[in-house]
């Protein structure tokens, strides 16, 4: 019994060390890669953020098809071909 329980422990440690091994070591997919993650682009944005940010959102306007920016915090908005359109980001 004692071998058991050695061997069983002996396997999780080598499998924890694997997983923290290959958390450590970067991929060597390229870029274009169809085999690389789909997760893999979202690293890079999330950690830059915004140079300024003007904490707004679209909305409608109240007066007919046009949009306008109004307060929200985290987003940047600018209304675009004469206020038809809206374009907001995340700060």
């Amino acid at each position: 019994m004692r071998c058991r329980h050695r061997l069983i422990v002996e396997c999780l440690a080598f499998f924890a060390l694997l997983a923290v091994v290959t958390a450590l070591v970067p991929s060597s997919v390229p870029a274009g890669s169809p085999y690389a993650s789909a997760l893999a682009s979202l690293g890079a944005p999330a950690a830059l953020a915004a140079g300024t940010c003007n904490n707004k959102a679209c909305s409608n306007a109240s007066h007919g098809l046009k949009f306008t920016c109004i307060t929200s915090s985290g987003t940047n908005c600018k209304t675009v071909q004469g206020g038809r359109d809206c374009a907001v980001s995340g700060c």
